[in-house]
């Protein structure tokens, strides 16, 4: 079962740090291999625990997680959480990053 405790510090630590601006690389493969464990816990984690902010940072790597996984849930569960985020900046930047990831089902 996922612990995305981990992720939530990481996403904190670069929102408060601004020498912290991309994941390290052993955290970057460690996000998406805790992003692609489970995908029923992770699409449950973007729903109900990601903040906009959270999801904003996520945005870096759903085409990672949509390369090992391409799952249509994954997919889904992003399109539905994006239309809660407020900010228009980080709504329009995710929806990017949603449509550079849906293309690894869309081919």
């Amino acid at each position: 079962m996922p612990d995305f405790t981990q992720f939530h510090h990481v996403i904190k630590e670069r929102i408060t740090n601004p020498n912290a601006q991309y994941f390290a690389d052993p955290w970057w493969e460690e996000e998406i291999k805790q992003f692609t464990a489970n995908m029923d816990e992770t699409v449950e984690f973007i729903l109900t625990e990601c903040s906009d902010e959270e999801l904003f940072w996520l945005g870096e790597v759903f085409d990672d997680i949509m390369d090992k996984t391409r799952s249509s849930q994954f997919l889904n569960s992003l399109r539905t959480r994006v239309q809660r985020v407020e900010n228009p900046e980080w709504k329009e930047s995710i929806l990017e990053d949603i449509r550079t990831a849906a293309e690894y089902i869309e081919e």
